[in-house]
């Protein structure tokens, strides 16, 4: 990943992509926010709430510190996963070349992650019931979430200074 405007060699190139991890981990995770907490409720009845998982995964109490590890997590590994597992992944095939299809099979396996940890912690007794919402809901926005990865990164690597 290079910087297209840039003429000052690798130490822009580093501060070029720690700016595109950070800035699309903002994105992929104001793009889920904005689904699972203020859209979803209309829909489901109930907030879709990740740090729910991260809570009860890693056994936290507290809320606050639940979502604090959730978005010190998932706003760097969103866009690494991309950039570093997903997108080698499926270099070879058809879909590598558009970032629409990339972004939705992205958003896809993040889902089938989401859901096999919440199978994980459904498994405890104490917190059989705590994801009671529908899967669509969480496919929904995986989905959001994996194009707004891809697009994002999409159009920082055509050299766009959107931020």
């Amino acid at each position: 990943m290079a910087c297209y405007d840039c003429d000052e060699g690798m130490e822009t190139d580093t501060v070029h992509f720690v700016m595109t991890v950070v800035m699309t981990g903002f994105v992929a995770i104001a793009i889920w926010e904005l689904w699972g907490r203020h859209l979803a409720p209309f829909i489901y009845g109930h907030e879709l709430s990740a740090a729910d998982i991260i809570k009860a995964l890693l056994g936290i109490n507290d809320k606050l510190v639940a979502e604090a590890v959730y978005f010190v997590t998932a706003i760097p590994l969103v866009s690494l996963m991309y950039m570093f597992v997903w997108r080698p992944l499926i270099k070879a095939t058809v879909i590598a070349e558009n970032w629409v299809l990339s972004g939705g099979l992205y958003g896809l396996s993040l889902f089938v992650l989401a859901a096999s940890l919440k199978s994980f912690v459904m498994t405890t007794p104490s917190h059989a019931t705590l994801f009671s919402s529908s899967s669509s809901g969480w496919l929904i926005g995986a989905l959001f979430t994996g194009i707004a990865t891809a697009g994002f990164i999409h159009l920082r690597e055509m050299g766009r200074q959107i931020i």
